[in-house]
């Protein structure tokens, strides 16, 4: 059997076919480098003894009695980048060969059929253009694959979202300028249902800004290395459709989970507190956060620069 393509979707393919009983070959025009797959996925197929013929592009498939027989393929050589930056596979004259096979499977990608939307919709290159009202055009509500965005299922559950919000907000007849503005949360425009389900004096004002490993002051942290999840052994791996990744126990689980640096958050360390030179700190009830009293402070940033999260901000103020 040979699956066609470099992606998760042709590493997928080949590694249910091999727990099917087939033995698959992946072709791929480019080289290992250029593969948009998960490095993990193709380690992982590599490991159960799939195949990958690199640099090797299909040109026709030879049947015999109504069926794939033999698959022929040239092999390439990289060219110069392409759109998309990665080298463009340019074919070696002369280099073709012939692989038997059984089956052939296509993963190289899929485009919406859109035929069925008119001509009004604005298509271009195969996708609906957004709109300033979200993802409507018309009364055409787009997401997922067929707008102009990645590819990935979290782009298609996030433009669902969006899709979602708005038709509620259509259908409710409600004013929605302004609405998503209120709803994002940190600095990549991710929505919150749950704040669009509540009532807008219930919407507790969000900072947009999200910490960064560079913020944090990690002279308050040990460092603690990363556990590593156990696996399945590939042999078991490869005749069933078990999980692969085991998982940790309750107690692994929670010794990894305690490497989280909760960015951001206070976790009431008291270290402004303890550093403040002009005592403008106080401290606030059992569990509740530091009283900054501001009549005293004057403005050092001591406190910002011994806060291990990051979650003390200082602006200037207008004079």
């Amino acid at each position: 059997m040979a699956v066609i393509g470099g992606g998760n979707t042709a590493v997928d393919a080949a590694r249910a076919a091999l727990r099917l009983g087939a033995k698959p070959l992946i072709l791929y025009r480019r080289t290992r480098e250029e593969m948009p797959a998960f490095a993990s996925e193709v380690h992982e197929a590599e490991e159960e003894g799939i195949e990958i013929s690199l640099l090797t592009s299909p040109v026709k498939v030879i049947s015999q009695n109504g069926r794939a027989a033999q698959l022929e393929c040239v092999k390439n050589r990289l060219g110069p980048p392409d759109e998309d930056g990665r080298r463009r596979p340019v074919e070696i004259k002369g280099s073709n060969c012939t692989i038997e096979v059984d089956q052939v499977i296509s993963a190289i990608g899929e485009e919406a059929d859109l035929s069925c939307l008119s001509k009004q919709v604005g298509i271009r290159d195969n996708t609906v253009p957004r709109t300033s009202a979200g993802h409507q055009t018309g009364r055409v509500f787009a997401g997922g694959d067929i707008i102009l965005q990645p590819h990935t299922v979290v782009h298609a559950i996030a433009s669902g979202k969006r899709a979602a919000i708005f038709i509620d907000s259509h259908l409710r007849k409600e004013n929605w300028e302004g609405l998503f503005e209120a709803l994002r949360v940190g600095e990549k425009g991710s929505l919150s249902m749950k704040r669009y389900l509540q009532e807008e004096r219930e919407r507790v004002p969000l900072s947009g800004k999200t910490v960064l490993l560079k913020d944090l002051n990690l002279d308050y942290f040990e460092y603690q290395k990363r556990l590593k999840m156990p696996k399945a052994k590939s042999s078991r791996r490869t005749t069933s459709f078990e999980e692969v990744n085991l998982g940790f126990n309750e107690e692994t689980a929670v010794e990894e989970a305690r490497r989280c640096f909760n960015c951001g958050v206070c976790n009431l360390c008291d270290n402004c507190y303890i550093f403040c030179p002009d005592v403008a700190i106080q401290k606030g009830k059992e569990g509740e956060l530091n009283i900054f009293d501001y009549d005293h402070c004057k403005g050092c940033g001591i406190c910002m620069e011994e806060c291990p999260r990051d979650v003390i901000v200082m602006e200037v103020e207008g004079r």
